[in-house]
């Protein structure tokens, strides 16, 4: 029986987004509970349709004409003369591999770039150029992306998607304790002017009684 893993095994992991989806797991997904054909991953082309259509019984088709025209691997180059350190493009990439900090010029990692193109949607200077891979790769699958460059980006993915659950939960978690802490302070606050109004009274009545 298929499943979203082995669906996922036979798509190239650039993360770019061209199928409609974030990233290349939430497209298998779609693929294995039939929201989506198997015929729109641009990236890996023919090979990726060929290679669904066998595993989930289908019959071979073309990539959908709606999806950009696959015209080879690419990777990212930041130009140093024009880089002016925003670190805009950083979180966005799925695969970290822009490196830099704040008012220092970044650098792309080739080895991580997938090609996706997402950073130049970010870059407020225009400085990301996006250069022709060209060495040669080891893939069983794809002349463009290796078994080992598939394997990494995934992997790479997925402790992305994991750090960002763990800095949302943690926003999450002191947004309630603060809210709670908020909660507990009204509270107390209620229980004394309650107990301070019992004692007025109290005083009042011991009063009264005094003069009588």
């Amino acid at each position: 029986m298929s499943t979203v893993a082995a669906i996922d095994r036979y798509l190239p992991q650039t993360q770019c987004t061209q199928c409609g989806y974030p990233r290349c797991k939430d497209y298998a997904n779609a693929i294995f509970t039939q929201e989506a054909d198997i015929n729109r991953c641009p990236p890996g082309g023919q090979k990726t349709i060929q290679a669904l259509a066998k595993l989930l019984r289908q019959t071979e088709k073309s990539l959908a004409e709606d999806c950009e025209k696959h015209l080879g691997r690419f990777y990212a180059r930041i130009q140093e003369r024009n880089c002016i350190g925003c670190t805009l493009c950083i979180e966005p990439c799925p695969t970290d591999a822009i490196i830099g900090t704040a008012k220092h010029m970044h650098s792309v990692l080739v080895s991580e770039c997938t090609g996706c193109k997402i950073c130049l949607d970010y870059c407020p200077v225009d400085c990301i150029e996006m250069i022709k891979y060209s060495k040669p790769v080891k893939g069983t699958l794809w002349s463009e992306y290796g078994d080992n460059d598939t394997a990494r980006w995934r992997s790479i993915t997925e402790r992305r998607i994991h750090r960002k659950t763990k800095v949302e939960s943690a926003a999450n978690f002191s947004s309630s304790s603060t809210e709670l802490k908020s909660d507990i302070r009204d509270a107390v606050n209620r229980e004394r002017s309650k107990r301070w109004k019992r004692e007025k009274r109290s005083m009042s009545l011991q009063k009264s009684h005094d003069s009588a």
